[in-house]
């Protein structure tokens, strides 16, 4: 079985991850509501939050979680964030989003929705090959992430001001060269070295252990044989390929399915729409439209929906090739010219019927399935066990040993076996028969707890064998450690005859930036840290390996890295350190908006949240 130490390691390497990548998920879907959504939400719900005068009201703080949670298919849940303490985080996101867009208003920074429109226009993830705009992209973004025009609109508007804001932030700040020059030089200067690895299995140890040091071992250390909870678990799946749903494909079900999901076969209306924007007090020369040359806005061929509600009543209430009279919008006097029209089309029911007869088959697919699950609850209310379950309905049961958090097993093995069944056994107690819930592939599965191993160190008789190992494993460690110092004294002398460089490997790395070293998978970070402060060639030192092997270090080069600013890796270092700069400001910005417009975080309401889950 894998020690503690690298079972925690790598419950603290998927735990960050999943949460960095939840948690940024979650707030780009918060991101997209804007501030005036959550505001000012009087007498509608508790409040999770007050800013400034505003309140962030529970009801739509939990709607907006659930919302962003829709897009796992149930596989992370209210209570796993809550587990996590994710929510803390989500709310102090939206916080200091809030106090943003407060401070903004304050400042009346304010962006042109015409010029909004052009951002989005530019954005490389909207055009084609030839940088021009191309409107299907947009909407495939748009019906993907679930955000409407508005919402992106309002979005981007938003970044268009916090850059506005950032630009008077740092505007006037500027590092002179010598400060710049120093971080490039600690950032890239190099070192070259020879590290000798002092090899455990080559040393011997003649020791024997006694009961007594094997006890007094043990309980000194007890912190290394402690084991995670584990819990053996059933699975009981529901199969779709099981569900026979040939027979549902009839004439009459393809021709229902046709009709209500007709708009998947049809091509919207399209037309070529030009938009121009009158000076003050100018007249518009409809008998001469060209005159007007570039200042007409080219939105490209679009759908009705692509555009702003008003402009598109009229854009498309006019025929081709022809211009529109002058109408206000947005406190401008403005012109829509059409050029080509795309009429509407749909494609006949004969041309689709293969993937009419997909939708129908998945349509009886997930009825059958809603059916079967519900016999299959029905059954497990009346007692019936997995067992019994496994025997009458076309389902799959799968028994798995004790299992960590991460699918291993008392002797180290990994199952292959979806993480999102291992969250809901750690969720559920012993004994007990959870709900249903649907996997990545689509399968309906359910979870029986069948026992809990806690958390704990086995007594000293259940494990004496990898207590001695441990014990024999930490006595050469410690001659290890003794070997590269005695290793080091003698390199200082120059000796021709070490008995320690015996019991090493050699190696060399040479031109090793600090972050080459840190990246690599050789030395610790503490240790490469010292090597950094080494002189230059006389330096020698003992560290660890990332191994936990004990090594001595010698730096043989040393360089440093005069920059050109003239070259991309000196423009894209000044760009990341300006980024550093503008955060730390950033971040003692939003301490003083705190404390300008005052923000209250109302715990007790979210403790009944999380006690709701």
């Amino acid at each position: 079985m894998n020690s503690a130490s690298e079972n925690t390691s790598s419950l603290s390497k998927t735990t960050i991850w999943s949460r960095r990548i939840v948690l940024g998920l979650v707030i780009i879907s918060f991101c997209f509501w804007g501030v005036s959504g959550y505001l000012n939400q009087r007498g509608q719900s508790q409040a999770v939050a007050t800013v400034g005068e505003g309140r962030i009201g529970k009801d739509y703080f939990q709607q907006r979680l659930n919302q962003s949670l829709q897009q796992y298919g149930g596989k992370v849940t209210m209570g796993m964030l809550f587990k996590l303490g994710l929510v803390d985080q989500f709310l102090a996101s939206l916080i200091n989003q809030t106090l943003l867009d407060l401070e903004m208003q304050s400042l009346n920074l304010e962006v042109p929705r015409s010029s909004v429109e052009r951002y989005i226009k530019m954005d490389p993830s909207f055009t084609d090959e030839t940088g021009q705009f191309d409107p299907a992209k947009l909407k495939a973004f748009l019906e993907n992430s679930s955000v409407n025009e508005g919402q992106l609109i309002h979005q981007v508007m938003t970044n268009v001001r916090e850059q506005q804001l950032s630009a008077a932030l740092v505007g006037g700040v500027v590092l002179p060269n010598a400060i710049k020059h120093r971080f490039y030089d600690k950032l890239f200067e190099t070192r070259s070295l020879t590290i000798w690895t002092i090899d455990e299995a080559k040393i011997k140890i003649d020791q024997k252990a006694t009961e007594d040091d094997l006890k007094g071992f043990y309980d000194k250390h007890k912190s290394i044989f402690k084991h995670p909870e584990m819990r053996a678990f059933s699975v009981l799946e529901v199969m779709p390929e099981k569900i026979d749903t040939q027979a549902a494909i009839t004439e009459e079900a393809l021709q229902k399915a046709y009709e209500e999901n007709i708009h998947m076969f049809e091509t919207p209306e399209k037309r070529d729409v030009q938009l121009l924007t009158l000076k003050e007090g100018e007249t518009f020369d409809g008998l001469n439209p060209g005159k007007y040359g570039s200042r007409w806005i080219k939105l490209g061929m679009v759908s009705k929906d692509f555009l702003d509600e008003e402009i598109g009543q009229i854009a498309f209430a006019q025929s081709a090739n022809t211009s529109s009279q002058p109408f206000t919008h947005e406190g401008n006097q403005k012109v829509v010219k059409i050029g080509k029209v795309q009429a509407k089309k749909l494609k006949p029911m004969g041309a689709v019927k293969k993937e009419l007869a997909t939708l129908v088959r998945q349509q009886a697919q997930e009825k059958e399935m809603l059916l079967l699950t519900q016999q299959i609850d029905d059954a497990i209310a009346n007692g019936q066990t997995f067992e019994e379950i496994a025997a009458a309905f076309p389902v799959k049961l799968s028994a798995y040993p004790a299992l960590t958090m991460q699918s291993i097993d008392e002797s180290g093995k990994e199952h292959a076996l979806e993480k999102g069944m291992v969250d809901v056994a750690f969720s559920q107690q012993e004994k007990e028969e959870g709900q249903f819930q649907e996997s990545k592939d689509g399968k309906m599965f359910m979870v029986r707890v069948d026992q809990i191993q806690a958390e704990g160190v086995p007594a000293f008789a259940e494990i004496k064998g990898d207590v001695e190992k441990a014990w024999a494993h930490d006595k050469r460690m410690q001659a290890a450690k003794k070997a590269a110092y005695a290793l080091v004294e003698g390199l200082k002398k120059d000796s021709k005859n070490l008995g320690q460089k015996k019991l090493a490997t050699r190696m060399k790395l040479s031109h090793q930036t600090r972050m080459d070293l840190l990246q690599g998978d050789v030395l610790t970070g503490a240790t490469v840290n010292d090597v950094f402060h080494l002189p230059e060639k006389t330096g020698l030192l003992v560290g660890q390996r990332k191994t936990g092997d004990w090594a001595v270090i010698q730096v043989t080069g040393f360089e440093h890295n005069q920059p050109n600013e003239k070259t991309e890796t000196y423009k894209a270092f000044e760009h990341e350190l300006k980024a550093a700069l503008l955060e730390d400001m950033q971040r003692a910005y939003l301490e003083s908006l705190n404390d300008t417009y005052g923000v209250e975080i109302h715990k007790d309401v979210l403790d009944q949240m999380a006690e709701g889950q």
